[in-house]
């Protein structure tokens, strides 16, 4: 019993060593790259032969088994209950009619889907990986929808986008007019393993823009390690 719980504790010990090692070098990282990229606002921090290759390794995460099983069980009613609790605060203040379309854009298992959708709106999401019903195939970049197509869209993946802008206009051109777009970004951190983009300043986000009013840029107290900022712009034309 006495060796279990040595071994129990050794253990214990060790993951949190690695941990903080973890975090430690992603952050030393993080600011090599902010020293050579000075600069710029946002970056790429992976290089890759074609677009392909970068769908490939995205699509790692993704597909990741133990990861979809834990989105589907021991995360879901943790992360809907969460989406539902910033989305009623959020429409409070915009007043979001509940005729309203929404996406949700990198949804992987589709919390944020299910979470809109319990609050009477119609709402799908896009991922490389599909999870129907909630969530079909979509390419952030290259968005399927028509033009004028959604009242208000959501994502939490920027740093997984290989290129920003393309998907900020993708995003404004398959809004309405009056839509609003909600992000969640990391700002001043180094993204996870899968993360392509870093963020130094919220400010280059903004300017990516170019039909849309910001209605609102602040910190937020992290919800897990990747989000610590949030946007929300409305598109005037």
């Amino acid at each position: 019993m006495m060796i279990n719980i040595k071994n129990f504790m050794i253990k214990k010990i060790v993951n949190k060593i690695n941990y903080i090692l973890k975090i430690n070098f992603r952050k030393i990282f993080y600011y090599l790259r902010f020293f050579k990229n000075k600069k710029k606002s946002h970056w790429n921090v992976k290089n890759f032969d074609n677009y392909q290759e970068y769908i490939n390794f995205q699509k790692e995460k993704t597909l990741d088994q133990n990861r979809r099983s834990k989105w589907l069980n021991d995360e879901w009613d943790e992360k809907v209950n969460y989406f539902d609790s910033i989305f009623k605060k959020l429409f409070k203040e915009i007043n979001l009619d509940i005729k309203s379309k929404c996406l949700c854009i990198g949804a992987r298992t589709g919390q944020e889907v299910h979470a809109l959708q319990k609050l009477g709106f119609s709402a799908i999401g896009i991922d490389i990986v599909e999870c129907k019903p909630l969530v079909e195939i979509g390419d952030m970049h290259n968005l399927k929808y028509s033009d004028n197509s959604f009242d208000f869209v959501f994502t939490n993946i920027l740093d997984h986008s290989l290129y920003p802008d393309k998907s900020i206009a993708e995003i404004e051109r398959v809004l309405k007019k009056n839509g609003h777009v909600f992000l969640q970004i990391t700002v001043g951190e180094a993204t996870d393993k899968y993360g392509v983009t870093e963020i130094k300043s919220e400010k280059g986000i903004i300017k990516l823009f170019k039909k849309s009013e910001i209605i609102f840029s602040k910190s937020i107290k992290h919800y897990s390690i990747a989000q610590n900022w949030e946007i929300l712009s409305k598109k005037n034309y």
